[in-house]
């Protein structure tokens, strides 16, 4: 799943898919992706979905309010370098006055009452200078399960307080403690831990 350089792309929801066998047999060290959210896409939630085999489940690339919850990604394939990769944007072009950004955004009528109560935080982006733009704010990675993966691949300083960013309790497990994947992630992940939802594998 493709999606990017549009800060209008907010209320996406990607949830309840089984993301598997997604990978190269070449080197690759940005890789293969499950989903990739590209050029500062803005506003998708991302949660209850299994990444099994895929190289690199989720990419990140710059974006604000994006939010990656209680998703299970399992089993790295040979190649793979990280489970999720979160990064700063890199084209500062596109976010210039008269950008790509900007176009977007005067497309859609953003300032008024609709938008400013659904998606309150878009009203802020083109109030920052184009330096600050270019690291995710208002995002959240957290609750999700990695077993037999490779860690996070982080380039900025994400913490940052000015950043509103959030990542916590994020498990990582060297293996599974149950075979059968739908018994996994319906029934002992949840037991296990009370941060992940139950996700019906069979549905």
């Amino acid at each position: 799943i493709y999606g990017g350089k549009d800060y209008t792309a907010q209320g996406n929801i990607i949830r309840y898919n089984y993301f598997h066998d997604i990978y190269s047999i070449a080197e690759a060290s940005a890789g293969v992706f499950g989903i990739y959210c590209d050029d500062a896409m803005g506003g998708s939630i991302i949660e209850h979905n299994i990444f099994r085999n895929v190289h690199t489940a989720q990419m990140f690339h710059g974006g604000h309010n994006m939010i990656f919850r209680e998703n299970l990604i399992i089993d790295a394939p040979e190649k793979s370098e990280c489970s999720i990769r979160f990064v700063q944007y890199t084209d500062k072009n596109d976010l210039k006055a008269g950008g790509v950004h900007e176009a977007n955004l005067a497309a859609v009528p953003y300032p008024n009452e609709l938008w400013t109560e659904r998606y309150p935080q878009i009203q802020e982006y083109l109030t920052w200078k184009i330096s600050a733009q270019t690291y995710p704010h208002y995002c959240d990675i957290s609750n999700n399960i990695i077993i037999n993966h490779k860690e996070f691949y982080i380039d900025f300083k994400w913490e940052v307080d000015s950043r509103y960013n959030t990542m916590e309790n994020n498990i990582f497990l060297e293996s599974s403690p149950e075979s059968d994947l739908s018994k996994l992630c319906g029934e002992v992940l949840p037991s296990m831990y009370e941060t992940f939802s139950a996700i019906q594998f069979n549905q």
